[in-house]
């Protein structure tokens, strides 16, 4: 009753936070992804004002992001950090003594169900780092589109200089999402968690 308690709690904790981190990303990416549409097919049909308004308001909303769900996200990555390395320690085990944990008449179920694990603990980091990676993709596009955009004002003109400056801040790399500041999270983050813990793996392994 309480194992089953436990586990209703932590899919629920999971399902909440997955929803309020995904639904966030997407958000700011729609923002981006209406400012670099509207801009790039007519600029000067855009007020350049309310274009650096639009953008102010979702780099705001990446630092808020990341001060609410920093330290969650360090928290969540570093859990699926121990689950992989946890589950090759157990597939090396089970290779060597099958006995240890399953009898030999349920090794394909077994099997089966170290694989949907896997697969289902995995979704959810990818599809995070994947979504910012993704507002990290918009941010580049509408950076390009700013510097071309300045082609189309006088260089004394106010709108040349928020142009300007759009371009500036974004290709500072401010709007990118982080896990409390220890790690950027993006597509690359998952090889290389991948990459880390494999390497304690083997670094255990040969201790063992």
């Amino acid at each position: 009753m309480t194992a089953n308690l436990s586990n209703c709690i932590h899919f629920f904790y999971n399902a909440t936070l997955h929803t309020l981190l995904m639904s966030t990303i997407l958000e700011i990416k729609r923002k981006l992804v209406i400012v670099n549409n509207q801009s790039s097919s007519d600029v000067k049909i855009m007020d350049v004002t309310t274009m650096y308004a639009s953008i102010n308001q979702a780099i705001e909303a990446g630092k808020a992001f990341n001060r609410l769900f920093g330290y969650q996200l360090l928290i969540y990555y570093f859990r699926w950090f121990v689950f992989l390395l946890h589950i090759q320690v157990d597939i090396v085990v089970f290779v060597i003594n099958p006995e240890t944990y399953y009898y030999p008449s349920t090794v394909l179920g077994s099997v089966c169900l170290v694989t949907c694990s896997i697969i289902l603990e995995t979704l959810g980091p990818c599809a995070i780092a994947f979504a910012c990676d993704m507002v990290a993709t918009e941010a580049d596009k509408l950076m390009a589109t700013c510097y071309a955009a300045q082609e189309k004002f006088h260089y004394n003109s106010r709108e040349y200089q928020e142009l300007q400056s759009l371009g500036s801040i974004l290709g500072s790399g401010v709007l990118q999402f982080t896990a409390a500041k220890f790690m950027e999270i993006k597509r690359s983050t998952i090889l290389s968690i991948m990459a880390a813990a494999t390497t304690y793996f083997i670094a255990i392994v040969q201790f063992y």
